[in-house]
């Protein structure tokens, strides 16, 4: 869910857990169920490589896309404006290609 909702912490992710119901049912957790602290997920997040996580999401994406609930003829982009936890000077350009 965090690398779906873009939620950047773990802390954050049990949060939304708590008080998303949407959550709640993806996770398979009852109202009764204890929420896990996000210590735990940092902890199974440090024993599996980053690696791990994407290959999850990409075969997720192509399940998704076998049973034809993703068709990836489009791109939609949300251009809803947010603050960042960056500064300006930090910015590295890139060229048309997408390399530094």
């Amino acid at each position: 869910m965090s690398y779906l909702y873009g939620i950047e912490s773990d802390r954050q992710l049990c949060e939304e857990i708590q008080y998303n119901l949407a959550y709640c049912w993806f996770c398979k957790l009852n109202f009764e169920d204890k929420i896990p602290d996000h210590s735990l997920l940092t902890r199974i997040s440090d024993r599996f490589e980053l690696n791990t996580f994407n290959n999850f999401f990409l075969s997720m994406t192509e399940q998704c896309k076998e049973m034809g609930l993703v068709k990836g003829e489009r791109v939609m982009i949300d251009s809803t404006l947010f603050q960042v936890n960056a500064a300006v000077d930090s910015l590295v350009l890139k060229n048309q290609s997408g390399q530094i």
